[in-house]
């Protein structure tokens, strides 16, 4: 099983050493302006060379950020980061020193929401402001799949209050893959010399890339499984071979319950934050099922019911209408609040352009 992401990039994986200058350098530039490096929770040796430079130029280091005050917790205890406590500042008493003699370490390097660098861009963080003409230094970009967009928007947020930020694209130097690329993963195949292949860690793309290497080896498809989700391989006789497709399907967690919630679930609050709900409460006769007073509505997050008192009498007319059609079935009122619900969805949609959630719900009296 062999790493695939940096299967499309030739030539081998520089040493984290070739970045021991750029950090210098970088920090020499800005003497007198506030600093924030963002980089993966985990890279140790990224943070002891940003470390070393912050000394050399007589900063200390704010580290904000849960997942990088943990890591270098650890990492301090076992003695790869070898430096004194006074050499760190509490990320709650930071904006008690001038801010030009700090080097912030801050989580959110791929852009994750609520993350302490989403949150300083958005100018939500408790403890850290984000001044005017600040450096921001992004050291772990190129990014993996799927999160390009969410750098770009805390990118555009910080850019947008007067930061200047830094990224691999405009300044070399800045950030080295933890990944293997096509020199490293090719020396890898050639030295172990399996029997067969399956690329993890990428897309299909990476995937099929890493396929037509080892194939540059002389390695023939049928020995390479490119797994796609729920896809298994099954080892029998010393052989491999196709096995069977597995049902998966996402586990949301939402805080206090784990797999419980559903894509269903999920969809309906995604529609209840966006276009709010739309309640519908229809009293109904217990002895004779035929309704009788005056159709309730209530919305929340859908439109300002005192503005729009029009709009509700209009959506009441098409309820009563649904309701006069199906007066002799109401014993079946499930089918009459599927109607309901349709009827209104298409009333609301084209007039106002929205999909609330909708809810029919019978009171029996």
């Amino acid at each position: 099983m062999s790493d695939c992401l940096g299967s499309t990039t030739e030539g081998y994986s520089k040493s984290e050493s070739t970045l021991n200058q750029t950090f210098f350098d970088l920090f020499e530039d800005a003497k007198e302006r506030q600093i924030l490096v963002t980089t993966i929770s985990s890279n140790i040796s990224r943070m002891y060379q940003i470390i070393k430079a912050a000394i050399a130029h007589n900063r200390k280091i704010v580290l904000a950020g849960r997942s990088i005050d943990q890591n270098v917790g650890v990492a301090k205890g076992l003695g790869y980061l070898p430096f004194s406590d006074d050499v760190f500042v509490k990320e709650d008493e930071a904006m008690d020193h001038l801010q030009k003699d700090l080097i912030y370490i801050i989580a959110g390097c791929f852009g994750q929401q609520g993350s302490g660098l989403d949150r300083v861009s958005r100018h939500e963080h408790s403890n850290i402001e984000l001044e005017d003409n600040s450096l921001v230094i992004f050291s772990a970009d190129p990014n993996p799949p799927g999160v390009a967009q969410d750098v770009e928007r805390v990118m555009n947020n910080l850019t947008s209050a007067g930061a200047e930020v830094v990224y691999s694209k405009i300044q070399a130097n800045l950030h080295v893959s933890g990944h293997g690329i096509r020199g490293d993963l090719t020396t890898v195949a050639a030295v172990v010399k399996p029997k067969y292949f399956i690329p993890i860690g990428g897309t299909i793309t990476n995937m099929r890339a890493y396929t037509n290497m080892v194939g540059q080896l002389g390695v023939e498809k049928e020995r390479v499984f490119e797994l796609h989700e729920g896809e298994s391989v099954e080892f029998v006789g010393g052989n491999a071979v196709l096995g069977p497709k597995i049902a998966v399907k996402p586990v949301f967690v939402d805080g206090r319950n784990v797999g419980d919630v559903g894509p269903e679930v999920m969809k309906d609050r995604g529609q209840l934050s966006s276009d709010g709900v739309f309640v519908v409460i229809i009293p109904i006769s217990k002895e004779n099922k035929v309704v009788i007073g005056r159709v309730d509505i209530v919305s929340r997050g859908f439109v300002y019911v005192k503005e729009s008192k029009a709009l509700l009498g209009h959506a009441r007319d098409v309820i009563n209408k649904v309701l006069d059609k199906n007066k002799d079935h109401l014993d079946d009122f499930n089918s009459v609040r599927y109607k309901i619900e349709h009827e209104v969805g298409r009333f609301l949609y084209k007039e106002t352009g929205r999909n609330p959630l909708i809810l029919v719900h019978s009171v029996t009296i």
